[in-house]
């Protein structure tokens, strides 16, 4: 089982790429970027926001997923949560 150290929203300095969907994405980027511990290793990793309102419409707490599966796993879904956070942010 994870344990999640800390989660903080944040500019990225440099390239990387979304634990949930997998996609890279550019220098400048907001993101979530998210530390766990498990199994005696801690880790870092970023979210980005369509992944993190992904989880917060269709995942429950403890649901886990691995690398890439939100958008491997429903592309259709993910791709919907996109379309309505550009559509918000277009407002």
């Amino acid at each position: 089982m994870s344990t999640l150290i800390s989660e903080k929203r944040v500019k990225t300095r440099k390239p990387h790429r979304c634990f949930g969907c997998a996609k890279e994405y550019p220098k400048g980027s907001y993101m979530c970027r998210f530390s766990v511990a498990n199994c005696g290793t801690a880790w870092t990793s970023y979210k980005c926001d369509v992944c993190r309102e992904y989880e917060v419409r269709f995942l429950s707490d403890g649901d886990g997923y691995g690398y890439g599966d939100l958008y491997d796993n429903d592309p259709e879904g993910w791709e919907e949560v996109q379309a309505m956070l550009r559509e918000e942010k277009g407002k």
